[in-house]
């Protein structure tokens, strides 16, 4: 086999096991544990082939809220890795009153459709989704 598909091969077993591995942290270590969901986030981050920023807001969330959030953007960057061949994404979660915003963005191919049934509509721009804090 040649150099290129060798990496290609390498890449696609690392993008695996970094999903197996955000499976795992998903069934495993709830925020509460790590200390809080801007350290999950980090330890998810830390742990993924291709670079992510995590800009979370200073203190707790409501365990619930912390929760919902961690394992909205584990999910989210498990699908980075497995679909966007991206080099990197971002974190974003802002506090808007009683309500949380979330942003998962990633400089990857994108294309996801919603009338085809494989998901929310692909964006440049990143999804974004609020709920109750």
């Amino acid at each position: 086999m040649n150099g290129t598909g060798e990496s290609l091969d390498e890449l696609a077993g690392a993008l695996a096991r970094a999903h197996g591995d955000l499976r795992e942290l998903a069934t495993g270590v709830p925020p509460a544990a790590a200390g809080g969901v801007a350290e999950a986030l980090e330890d998810i981050a830390a742990a993924l082939p291709f670079d992510v920023d995590v800009d979370v807001p200073e203190g707790r969330l409501p365990e619930a809220a912390e929760t919902t959030v961690w394992l909205l953007c584990s999910e989210a960057l498990a699908n980075v890795g497995k679909h966007a061949r991206a080099s990197r994404a971002e974190v974003i979660v802002r506090r808007l009153g009683d309500r949380l915003e979330v942003v998962v963005r990633d400089d990857g191919a994108g294309g996801a459709e919603l009338a085809g049934g494989t998901g929310c509509a692909g964006s440049p721009t990143g999804s974004r989704r609020s709920a109750a804090a």
